[in-house]
């Protein structure tokens, strides 16, 4: 919620339901459910972040056995955005291997 509004987002509810439970036994980075929900561009659009507008540095951090949710997709995403909008040199990725959900030290 922002300004006493929700914010939109990509729900997966209208998904097959093969492909949740898909997503809950191979996990995020596995299942097919990010391919259907970004299938929907009116709905990505509407929910899609405009980091473009973020004035400073981003720094991203993705496990790359994430199985929570989709970090290495996102920031992927966030970060060809980035580059379309002339903002490459304001944000960095740093993906580990072997990394999950909770990034801790040593990583």
């Amino acid at each position: 919620i922002y300004e006493g509004k929700p914010l939109p987002f990509l729900s997966a509810d209208r998904a097959p339901a093969g492909l949740v439970q898909e997503f809950y036994a191979k996990g995020p980075l596995q299942s097919r459910l990010y391919d259907f929900l970004f299938s929907d561009h009116e709905a990505v659009e509407r929910a899609t972040i405009p980091i473009e507008r973020i004035r400073g540095q981003v720094l991203l951090i993705s496990g790359k056995e994430d199985r929570v949710w989709g970090s290495p997709i996102m920031a992927r995403r966030i970060m060809d955005r980035a580059q379309t909008s002339d903002r490459a040199d304001s944000f960095v990725h740093l993906s580990y291997d072997g990394a999950g959900h909770n990034i801790r030290e040593p990583y």
